[in-house]
């Protein structure tokens, strides 16, 4: 029997506590936990770093190092695709294969609208030649956006694509709705803002098994998220005190009027959600499901585990 070949999609949605993505209306991801035909994999109890800003999550997730190790903290240096002080090399897509060469980076993309996904890839890459810029960062091609909106279009006709081997698609919606209205189960706009992402994510899966060659292939799919958050006025006076100490130094002068904040090591700001699905459709069956085991991931695991 052939092996399928193995491929990766990892949706990475900013700023989406796991309650609240329980709380949303969220079907598509709901039917990813629950598929019959593949394996899924989930935690909602998943913890981020301890240092709750975008940069050294998502570094974390991408690297399978600790922020005291990649040293990425401020979003600037992830902005910037520099950070002098990282201690180690090594990312996703260079896990995925030790061989990648930049003529080859197409089978490796990552589109979304927030400069600092490429640029911690950049900053962990072990190719010396990797160059910030919208084509090629060496071991892999990124995609720059300006909204979810225009991530989806350019996306969507990646999946389509026969090279494709691993597609990094970053959403940043939620975050944004986030800080302007609060993250909570009391924000309206903040859990219809998860619903929209829902929906985007439904249209991913829906292209995916549309591939020509997807009976050829194995597709694991990852979802998850970099950091949780609260609503400012549910925080009494000790957080806010404890949030302008620990994040004022750092912070843009206008975010602390921001209804939404995230930055402390409290759950409400670390807890986000993990799910590791062998994607299926209907009917389908197959050896490959057994290299998952379904259900909930116990004890509860780190985002820096991913890879």
């Amino acid at each position: 029997k052939r092996e399928k070949q193995k491929k990766l999609l990892f949706l990475g949605l900013d700023g989406v506590r796991s309650d609240c993505l329980l709380y949303a209306e969220a079907p598509n991801i709901r039917s990813l936990v629950n598929q019959k035909q593949g394996r899924c994999s989930y935690s909602f109890y998943t913890q981020s770093e301890e240092f709750t800003l975008s940069a050294p999550c998502w570094a974390s997730i991408v690297s399978g190092y600790n922020t005291h190790s990649h040293n990425i903290i401020m979003n600037e240096e992830a902005e910037s695709g520099n950070c002098k002080d990282c201690k180690v090399k090594g990312h996703l897509f260079e896990y995925l294969d030790d061989n990648i060469k930049a003529d080859i980076s197409d089978r490796f993309v990552i589109v979304g609208s927030w400069e600092g996904i490429p640029g911690a890839f950049k900053v962990l890459s072990s190719n010396k030649d990797s160059t910030h810029s919208s084509s090629h960062l060496g071991s892999f091609k990124d995609i720059p956006t300006k909204t979810d909106e225009e991530t989806m279009r350019l996306a969507l006709p990646i999946l389509s694509q026969p090279n494709i081997q691993g597609l990094f698609v970053y959403l940043q919606h939620t975050d944004e709705v986030g800080h302007k209205t609060g993250f909570g189960i009391s924000s309206a706009p903040y859990l219809d803002s998860i619903s929209t992402t829902d929906q985007r994510i439904g249209q991913i899966l829906s292209k995916l098994s549309q591939r020509a060659t997807f009976d050829l292939e194995s597709w694991l799919i990852v979802i998850t998220s970099d950091h949780g958050g609260m609503c400012k006025i549910d925080m009494n006076s000790d957080l806010r005190t404890k949030f302008k100490q620990t994040r004022y130094p750092i912070l843009v002068p206008q975010e602390w009027y921001y209804k939404g904040l995230h930055g402390l090591e409290n759950r409400t700001h670390r807890n986000v959600f993990l799910i590791m699905t062998e994607f299926k459709t209907e009917g389908e069956e197959g050896e490959e499901g057994k290299k998952i085991r379904r259900g909930e991931i116990l004890p509860e695991p780190r985002t820096v585990d991913i890879v």
